[in-house]
């Protein structure tokens, strides 16, 4: 897997691509960690997670579906073939429920009996990964483990670095002010001494960019950077 847009959504690209006439789509299940099931697209299930879906788009002779199950824990998207897109697009928007809870009905019901030569086809699955921590674990080796927080901190000292470059500069005094990447480097080495960067909400540290910027009033860099 790897990190999809930000930290918070892990993507599994299937290695395989996993098909299934469209009329079975019930029998589906997504597993994690080994085979840990994790949510059911059997929408009869009376202790089933619950989901909202709709159609995402066209591609080719392809129809694409996005589910999602609730609370926004995971995001699958369907890929169906054998029937026309458009009547596929049509059916779905067609229906009256309009936070897409039907969506399964909807392909099982009406597509795949109006087409019964309707094949489903899963590509990838994106995880809220704070759901999946420890099934995560359990599928990455620990070389591949590390190798993630690497990543995972690199991006996050990134996104710091830009916060602070752009807190600094929107208070009062500061919009035209350029830092130099030694102040900048500097500061982040406080922040980053003071607080985990994997757990850090970067608001909390507006009180102490407040401080900084009001030294900075007061010194030039190069002092504020000794003063650091």
């Amino acid at each position: 897997g790897e990190y999809h847009d930000n930290p918070n959504l892990w993507k599994v690209l299937l290695k395989t691509r996993l098909t299934c006439r469209l009329s079975d789509l019930r029998d589906c299940h997504i597993c994690v960690g080994g085979g840990f099931p994790f949510v059911s697209l059997n929408d009869l299930q009376a202790n089933r997670a619950s989901f909202g879906g709709g159609y995402s788009e066209t591609e080719g002779d392809c129809a694409k579906i996005d589910i999602c199950f609730c609370p926004f824990t995971l995001w699958v998207t369907l890929s169906i073939r054998g029937c026309p897109p458009e009547e596929v697009k049509a059916i779905v928007e067609s229906s009256e429920d309009m936070d897409g809870s039907r969506i399964i009905e909807c392909l099982v019901e009406d597509v795949a009996t109006r087409f019964p030569n309707a094949t489903v086809e899963f590509e990838d699955v994106v995880f809220a990964a704070r759901k999946i921590r420890g099934a995560l674990k359990r599928l990455l080796s620990p070389k591949r483990e590390k190798e993630v927080k690497t990543e995972r901190d690199e991006r996050r000292i990134d996104d710091l670095r830009d916060f602070v470059i752009r807190t600094i500069g929107s208070y009062p005094g500061n919009e035209d002010i350029e830092l130099s990447e030694q102040l900048v480097d500097d500061i982040m080495s406080v922040l980053l001494v003071m607080n985990n960067i994997e757990r850090s909400d970067f608001n909390d540290f507006e009180p102490l960019l407040a401080s900084f910027s009001e030294m900075l009033r007061t010194s030039d860099q190069a002092t504020a950077s000794r003063i650091l």
